[in-house]
């Protein structure tokens, strides 16, 4: 008989024990590795997504299960059905909710309606807009991206209480702005990333992480000037910044041979500046992991060194993988289809998410609290109440508290 060792850790015999034990676990990844194991989740999900389904009937299925099969109508409604031990009336539930109606409009129809219309029209389907409405407001050109430049410059569109359809006109505009391979267009993306800092915007930024690349894909090369001077202000935030230094770097690696190292040697000096935010120059640092060359080895393994904490981007071990590996492994290679948001499937996931958010609001708020716990070890009583970053501030204001007290409240 196997003896349990006198250390065992009867903790992890519990539900709670493991929960805690893979949380301590998770926490002590890198932040390329948890980036890394959410991809692997995702093309997993994808692989079982496309798997072919059994040939074999939901009737035979059922038969073989032991189930009793549904009788269905001439539409493929279930019937009423009776129990003939207690004659009790048995109605048989669908299988599954039926899907809700989505937005579809006809090329013709679309072709008639004039740009504010489209407007009109994506402020009404909020982010049920389909696919076709958004390469229609595309193909108008120079008209098309005038009103965006209204939109995009209206502070109505950017105020705390701006409708649903408003908001999502945001979006919406960058991703038209992304289809247009015009200069405007994408001097006009540059901006929109400005706004977005100004505003600070938490949620567009989310939504469009990993897309800037492909946004910026097919425009001319005299917006890059623009970007590089985006990407070396200090005045914005240095996610922002970050965000642009991607489609920088996309744009040098089609290039490809002198270009992509002058702009990987200007990224570089980036991460090596020390007066430079700190953040920022681990995020470059990251890409440069993406692009590793013997020249920025040192500074790589000098940004390792110095991190600490829950905090850490890359370690040395990553950089020595880097460099064994010795490839090119650009991570906006997995977001190149900004507009897949447009999918049909795409669209009913999201409304099917908002409704289930809808019946239970505190669940994404405890999920994140299970991921990112305040105390692993000990429950954590507050001595006042938590103030959301949404919530209005308590100083009386009236502005969100995100946009007053938060960063005094941080800095104290």
């Amino acid at each position: 008989m196997n003896q349990i060792p006198d250390d065992f850790d009867w903790s992890v015999t519990t539900f709670e024990g493991t929960r805690r034990l893979h949380l301590r676990r998770a926490l002590a990844l890198t932040l390329r590795e948890r980036m890394q194991s959410v991809e692997d989740m995702a093309e997993l999900a994808e692989l079982i997504r496309q798997m072919p389904e059994s040939s074999t009937s939901s009737a035979t299925r059922s038969r073989q299960a032991g189930v009793p099969e549904i009788e269905a109508d001439a539409v493929g409604q279930p019937v009423n059905q009776y129990d003939a031990n207690d004659e009790r009336h048995v109605t048989s539930e669908p299988l599954q909710p039926t899907a809700p109606e989505l937005p579809a409009y006809s090329g013709e129809t679309l072709a008639e309606l004039g740009v504010p219309a489209l407007i009109d029209l994506m402020v009404g389907d909020e982010d049920r807009v389909p696919r076709n409405v958004i390469d229609e407001c595309a193909r108008r050109g120079e008209a098309m991206i005038e009103r965006l430049r209204t939109v995009l410059e209206d502070d109505g569109h950017w105020q705390d209480d701006v409708a649903d359809g408003q908001w999502w006109l945001l979006l919406h505009a960058a991703m038209i702005l992304g289809l247009i391979p015009e200069e405007r267009a994408g001097l006009l993306l540059v901006n929109f990333m400005r706004r977005i800092d100004k505003e600070q915007d938490d949620n567009l930024p989310d939504w469009l992480a990993g897309y800037w690349p492909a946004l910026f894909r097919n425009k001319p090369d005299a917006v890059l000037p623009a970007l590089r001077t985006l990407c070396e202000d200090r005045d914005l935030d240095w996610y922002t910044r970050a965000n642009a230094v991607d489609p920088v770097i996309a744009d040098a690696q089609r290039q490809g041979g002198e270009a992509l190292d002058d702009a990987l040697n200007w990224a570089a000096d980036i991460a090596a500046d020390e007066n430079e935010d700190w953040d920022m120059r681990l995020c470059v640092g990251n890409l440069l992991l993406d692009f590793p060359r013997a020249r920025h080895r040192p500074l790589l393994e000098n940004l390792a060194k110095r991190q600490s904490g829950s905090g850490v981007h890359f370690t040395h071990g990553e950089v020595r993988d880097a460099f064994l590996a010795a490839n090119d492994r650009a991570q906006w290679r997995r977001f190149e289809a900004p507009w897949a948001f447009y999918a049909p499937a795409a669209i009913e996931k999201r409304q099917q998410r908002w409704e289930e958010e809808d019946a239970a609001p505190e669940a994404a708020e405890r999920e994140y609290e299970d991921v990112f716990p305040e105390e692993i070890a000990e429950p954590y009583l507050r001595a006042a109440p938590k103030i959301g970053r949404n919530d209005p501030c308590p100083c009386g204001s009236g502005r969100k508290y995100k946009k007053c007290c938060l960063g005094k409240d941080e800095a104290e």
